[in-house]
């Protein structure tokens, strides 16, 4: 900004017929402060005549800042696990639909994974036992690792508690290592 004047509220630089930009922010806030339903009227203007616009900026900054985000996801979950937890509770109650999709394509990798001759029945009682002793069940050799994937299989699978499964996470961890 070229200041060619001063502020006579505040004493800052100012354009030429023009408040300066801590007091016009000033005015700003007093009238959204003195008219909130003209605002959000407004608001929802401004955001339905630009709606493309807006969708791509946000899509461009998502873009921009993936890594920023994903370190902030990765932290509060490390660090305030309750917080993150009721997070998740409520973000599956906004969009089922997501749940439901990552639902549908880990059922899907689970058929694809699992071979004609494997023993069903082995695989079930797996399960069977997993909710009898409140385990979960993982695979040795994930579904979907980065390297490789593993089958669904009955010598593919182990119990663990939800919290070591969780850490395991799609990695494979051999014994004495990791």
């Amino acid at each position: 900004m070229i200041a060619t004047g001063v502020c006579s509220k505040c004493g800052g630089p100012r354009k030429p017929n023009m408040k300066c930009a801590p007091c016009k922010a000033e005015i700003a806030r007093r009238y959204r402060a003195a008219s909130p339903e003209k605002t959000r009227l407004a608001v929802n203007k401004y955001y339905a005549e630009n709606k493309k616009a807006r969708k791509e900026a946000k899509r461009l900054w998502h873009a921009a800042n993936r890594d920023d985000r994903n370190e902030k996801r990765r932290a509060l979950r490390r660090d305030k696990p309750e917080q993150h937890k009721e997070y998740a509770k409520r973000y599956a109650k906004i969009r089922p639909e997501v749940f439901a999709a990552a639902a549908g394509r880990r059922r899907a990798r689970v058929i694809n994974a699992t071979p004609s001759w494997a023993d069903k029945n082995a695989i079930d009682a797996v399960y069977a036992r997993a909710a009898k002793t409140g385990l979960t069940v993982d695979h040795i050799h994930p579904l979907k690792g980065k390297n490789f994937c593993g089958l669904h299989v009955p010598w593919n699978l182990q119990l663990l508690s939800g919290a070591e499964n969780s850490r395991k996470g799609n990695k494979l961890i051999e014994a004495g290592i990791g």
